[in-house]
């Protein structure tokens, strides 16, 4: 189980995918960001309105158009600063790019041919990548060792690995890791030292607390931190000489709050009020500023919303942050015991791209269930040499938790082929005990493609248990299984992470590869809210 969050999604990740998905799905409720009037300003607002019940088409369009200038902006100014950013980059002496200490040809070969030999004897994706991402291992080493050749320096080599691993596309939480080593190894120690949790957190820590990934992280870190600084002399000295139209066309075109609009249109009536139209209320705006007004706790991670007294309420978790827990406990189990009476309560985590399983068990099942709720799964995984520390493989075989692969259970939906490239398994019941009183009316879960790892666990566990209804649309999955695990690169002492674990429901689908489809798709050009609002209407 991911009771904690490791290193989920890493930031540039989430922020490509941010890029991509507010052009590609303009104004629909998916995107992790969209400015546009179907997601508000922040990509979580409540959207998709029905024109006639809500809005006016002109004043649709006008917030539509706004959100557009917006992303045209944002494009033109990343532009711009992945130009300056080149450009200072080329300007590095070669001194400054060998950061890493001048690895030889010879220990940059070693060094990829440790990390495709730790794939293939340790990642259990690797045809799921192939026929998922188009990633073909074996080919991909062939040209990407052709690369490695190449490279003048450590800062090429550091960025031709990280082609390689973006050919994956993020498959079983793969990833190389950039200037989070030492945060991470802090996460790590603090883990370890929770109560139960040492013999857990030893190997991440054993792993990761290495003086070759010291060395180098702390250097990756100062030659970046030295690159950020130039990046900004040269761009704060290019801004100077302009007119200052540019900044005052990105303030025009800033946007509100949570839950609001771009700002800027005349269509300036808050998300949540026009949600709360379409169920006959319009008190709800300003409920932030009346909580902090009433001395309620506030959270910056989520939002909870009466839409109709007596009958719906709305709760927002923007991700499962562990560290977020006790902050956020004190919001939502006082909203949860003000509106345990009401027929409707939706949970809205559209846009959380995960975190720590322990959140959603702890702070949205535990106390909103009557009756303990047990969901199974199941974990295959690679008898490889990493994988035996992360996993104490030979201890849990010894002690029957692991048992062989061609023990599975019959699984219609098991793909073979892939099981076939494992070697033991473990099942794992997901069970939730109830912490309160529960909730007496029904539970709406708004899901979307944005969800993975332990949110895409929070669709599976909400649909295979009948603890939630699902709205939306089908989750991106890997929510079966546990931190991920690590390889570390022996003359770099670079980190790149993988699931180790290949989940899979009691029916055998594939957690990583088919995600969770909802009890109820939205309809294209339809939020999750909008569909989820006319089914309880």
């Amino acid at each position: 189980m991911r009771k904690k969050s490791l290193a989920a999604v890493p930031p540039v990740y989430a922020a490509a995918r941010n890029r991509q998905r507010r052009v590609r799905l303009c104004g629909v409720c998916l995107g992790l960001g969209v400015a546009v009037t179907a997601c508000g300003a922040d990509g979580h607002g409540f959207g998709g309105q029905d024109a006639s019940e809500i809005q006016s088409v002109q004043e649709t369009q006008e917030s539509q158009d706004a959100g557009n200038v917006q992303d045209e902006q944002e494009a033109a100014g990343t532009q711009k600063e992945e130009e300056i950013r080149k450009q200072v980059l080329a300007e590095m002496s070669e001194e400054q790019k060998n950061w890493m200490g001048g690895l030889s040809k010879e220990q940059r070969l070693a060094d990829f041919k440790s990390l495709c030999e730790g794939l293939r004897e340790n990642y259990p994706y690797v045809k799921l990548a192939k026929r998922q991402a188009g990633a073909d291992l074996d080919a991909l080493e062939t040209a990407y060792r052709a690369k490695v050749e190449q490279c003048a320096n450590d800062d090429a080599f550091y960025y031709v690995l990280k082609d390689f691993i973006g050919e994956f596309s993020f498959t079983g939480h793969l990833d190389l890791w950039g200037r989070r080593y030492e945060s991470e190894l802090a996460s790590a120690r603090e883990y370890a030292k929770e109560p139960g949790q040492e013999k857990r957190y030893k190997p991440y820590v054993d792993a990761l607390d290495n003086p070759v990934s010291r060395k180098t992280y702390a250097a990756m870190t100062a030659y970046y931190g030295e690159v950020d600084r130039l990046t900004e002399e040269k761009r704060a000295a290019e801004n100077s000489g302009g007119s200052g139209e540019e900044a005052e066309a990105g303030e025009e075109v800033t946007t509100a709050g949570k839950g609001g609009v771009a700002a800027g249109t005349k269509g300036e009536v808050s998300e949540i009020e026009e949600a709360a139209e379409m169920v006959g209320n319009v008190t709800a705006a300003g409920a932030a500023e009346e909580s902090e007004a009433a001395g309620e706790a506030v959270s910056s991670n989520v939002e909870t919303k009466i839409l109709e007294p007596g009958k719906t309420a709305y709760v927002y978790i923007d991700a499962f942050d562990y560290e977020q827990m006790e902050t956020d406990s004190s919001v939502l189990l006082p909203f949860y015991e003000k509106v345990r009476d009401y027929e409707n309560l939706i949970i809205d985590i559209t846009n959380n791209l995960g975190g720590s399983m322990l959140y959603f068990d702890e702070l949205v099942v535990a106390p909103l269930t009557r009756e303990t709720l047990t969901v199974p799964g199941y974990q295959l995984f690679k008898d490889g040499e990493n994988n035996r520390a992360f996993l104490y493989v030979e201890e849990g075989v010894s002690s029957g938790l692991y048992q062989p692969v061609s023990e599975l259970p019959t699984m219609p939906k098991l793909n073979r082929e892939d099981a076939a490239d494992c070697d033991w398994f473990l099942r794992e019941d997901y069970a939730v005990e109830p912490t309160g009183d529960g909730f007496d009316g029904k539970i709406w879960l708004l899901v979307s493609e944005n969800n993975y790892s332990s949110s895409e666990y929070a669709a599976m566990f909400s649909k295979a248990s009948g603890f939630a209804t699902l709205v939306g649309q089908t989750t991106s999955g890997d929510g079966i299984g546990t931190d991920p695990a690590y390889l570390i690169l022996p003359n770099s002492g670079l980190v790149v992470q993988y699931s180790p674990m290949y989940g899979v429901t009691a029916d055998g689908a594939g957690s990583e590869e088919c995600g969770t489809e909802p009890d109820v798709v939205s309809p294209e050009g339809e939020s999750t809210l909008e569909t989820c609002l006319g089914l309880i209407r």
